[in-house]
């Protein structure tokens, strides 16, 4: 990001002002990291402007940066190898939630998948749909093939 969005940013946590400054700042980061496109689709604007913000506040926090809310120590990640049904995970390469991230994630399932799709943001199914809907795809026959052995 640049010097004066991380400055926006790095101030309203410090200050807890999350007003319009902040606001920017953030929206800079979400078209950099959460949707490559612009303008961003009808459907992904409807549903931000439908933001329940007590929900959100109350179960994250005012920060989108720094979790202060409910689930600030909810951690369910030591039960994730539970889970033995077979797990697709996707990001994109420019993803807010980062490659390490997932790829950290994907480690902790005994079975797990995990694709990376190029040129892409968070929201990547919406950026990249024929590669997501091919490694979806490809997913669901191997799925289906080990199902039947």
């Amino acid at each position: 990001m640049l010097p004066e969005i991380r400055v926006a940013i790095e101030t309203g946590e410090a200050t807890g002002d999350f007003g319009d400054t902040y606001q920017a700042a953030m929206m800079a980061y979400y078209e950099k990291h959460v949707c490559l496109l612009s303008p961003w689709p009808t459907s992904l604007q409807k549903v931000f402007s439908r933001l329940n913000a007590d929900g959100y506040n109350t179960m994250w926090g005012a920060s989108e940066f720094t979790i202060t809310g409910k689930l600030k120590d909810y951690d369910l990640t030591p039960r994730l190898l539970e889970i033995a049904h077979p797990i697709l995970l996707t990001c994109g390469d420019r993803d807010e939630a980062g490659v390490k991230t997932v790829k950290d994630f994907q480690q902790r399932f005994p079975n797990a998948r995990m694709a990376v799709i190029p040129q892409a943001s968070h929201l990547h199914q919406l950026e990249r749909p024929e590669i997501f809907a091919a490694v979806t795809k490809d997913f669901l026959k191997d799925v289906d093939q080990s199902w039947r052995e």
